[in-house]
């Protein structure tokens, strides 16, 4: 029977023949290492399994790639840099991790099919100009200047290069309607789990604050998971509800195009309404009302704003006394405005503001790093204006390199996002209000940088991209059968 078996499937070639045996050498060998390494080192072992397997189905079908980022990322983006791995935070660490692979999945390609051609869209060269205007021109006239660059100033410049990245990987690995469809429900339901631990944690139930606090808490200070305020896994609150409005306006868009699917996407939206308030964040609740409002005049839904005011009372009545009402409260201080107001203007008038107004900083910005050191708990004080930001990271450059980056996203996605055709065209709808909400909030806080709903933010400007691309290679096709079929 062996020898049945061995000569039925054993390659009849010597080149095949020294292959398998390769490869079966190699094969004992991994399943060795791999049963030494899980007795001494189990969760290396099973990082490495699970790295494989990712690897593989990557490998195979790369929307899972966009697949990953999408709904990885909101889920462990608040664990701080170096806790799970080395200098890098663990989304970081994913996203090149999945570069990787592709980079040597195009590069095998590339021998077997000739020259790779790269194309950048109106949006991606937006897009580089505005990491180029972050990075690399603030850094060259520090040079100029003779100012010293600090290991901060590098890590500051690279942020938005990361955000590149991540649309690439998104924008290269989505190829259809159906992957880009794949993709928002991914979100939408991360989204949900994130704005359900975010209720948990403002709300002290079933123990959540306990469990986020090992690994969710900024600079190891617990201070900021035991707040009421729900920062949930992306750590942050105000991302976390930045996060929840561009989920919500992608409930809106499906809900639009599939009725049908009220009874799944409508306790979808009303968690993700919820959660935006379980921040307590005045300039999310801005936000929030921001976005509905574009959402009802693109689709010319104006019942939209009427519905969007049932879960006003939901919320209020879940979180007024644990979050609403002590924030309420903060304007009944002495100064008439919450503390936290007060000191934010006097950061920026201490820290930010003189060096900006000093010489010609105005003009070309005083240092990619966003933020000074100070003694206290987190060592830092951070800008907490994002045209401020703007100006301090890259000066006039950089600013005018927003602009024109915003300019094209809105003018990219608005005729996609009034049609709402296509599952591509909820992304373009999302994308729409969520540059829309950000163009207001950066009075506030740099929220185009903000991790996670930042992340979030690009990926669908990525997923809207995919579409017009799915739409040019099918005019193409169209076109390439028509003329094929004339005489």
């Amino acid at each position: 029977m062996t020898a049945f078996v061995a000569e039925e499937y054993w390659p009849t070639d010597r080149s095949d023949r020294v292959r398998a045996l390769v490869v079966l050498l190699l094969g004992v060998m991994v399943a060795a290492g791999m049963g030494v390494l899980a007795g001494r080192a189990p969760l290396v072992c099973l990082g490495l399994v699970v790295g494989a397997i990712l690897a593989a189905a990557v490998w195979r079908r790369p929307a899972v790639a966009a697949y990953l980022i999408v709904g990885v990322t909101p889920l462990v983006v608040g664990i701080d840099r170096g806790r799970l791995v080395p200098q890098m935070r663990v989304n970081e660490a994913l996203t090149f991790f999945l570069v990787a692979i592709l980079g040597v999945q195009v590069a095998l390609q590339r021998r077997r099919r000739g020259r790779f051609v790269l194309t950048l869209d109106p949006m991606a060269r937006a897009f580089v100009w505005f990491a180029l205007a972050a990075s690399l021109i603030p850094i060259v006239f520090m040079i100029l200047r003779g100012r010293p660059v600090e290991l901060d100033d590098w890590t500051y410049a690279v942020v938005m290069w990361k955000f590149l990245l991540l649309y690439a990987v998104v924008r290269f690995t989505v190829r259809s309607e159906r992957e880009v469809a794949i993709a928002l429900w991914v979100s939408v339901v991360v989204g949900v789990v994130v704005g359900l631990i975010g209720l948990m944690q403002s709300l002290d139930l079933f123990g959540v604050r306990a469990l986020l606090e090992p690994l969710y808490a900024p600079f190891g200070y617990s201070d900021v998971v035991l707040s009421t305020r729900a920062g949930s896994t992306v750590g942050l609150p105000a991302a976390t509800a930045d996060l929840m409005v561009l989920n919500l306006v992608i409930v809106l868009g499906l809900l639009s195009r599939t009725p049908a699917l009220i009874w799944c996407l409508a306790p979808a939206a009303l968690v993700l309404v919820v959660s935006v308030f379980s921040a307590a964040e005045f300039s999310s609740v801005l936000g929030l009302m921001l976005a509905i409002v574009c959402v009802a005049v693109l689709l010319r839904r104006l019942d939209l704003l009427r519905w969007s005011l049932l879960g006003l009372p939901v919320a209020v009545a879940a979180l007024w006394p644990t979050t609403i009402a002590p924030r309420i409260a903060d304007f009944s201080s002495l100064h008439g405005m919450p503390t936290s107001w007060l000191v934010r203007y006097y950061n920026l008038a201490t820290y930010f503001w003189p060096q900006i107004i000093d010489g010609s900083n105005f003009l070309v910005g005083v240092r990619p790093a966003a933020r000074v050191p100070v003694e206290g708990a987190f060592g830092f004080v951070w800008i907490e204006s994002g045209y401020l930001w703007l100006l301090w990271g890259g000066g006039l450059p950089l600013f005018l390199a927003f602009g024109w980056f915003v300019w094209t996203g809105l003018k990219t996605t608005g005729p996609a996002a009034r049609a709402l055709a296509t599952p591509s065209a909820v992304a373009a709808l999302a994308s729409y209000a969520g540059l829309v909400s950000c163009i207001v909030l950066m009075i506030f806080d740099p929220h185009i940088t903000y991790r996670g709903s930042a992340d979030a933010l690009f990926g669908l400007l990525a997923l809207s991209a995919c579409g017009s691309q799915v739409a040019a290679e099918s005019q193409r096709s169209r076109r390439q059968s028509v003329q094929g079929g004339q005489p």
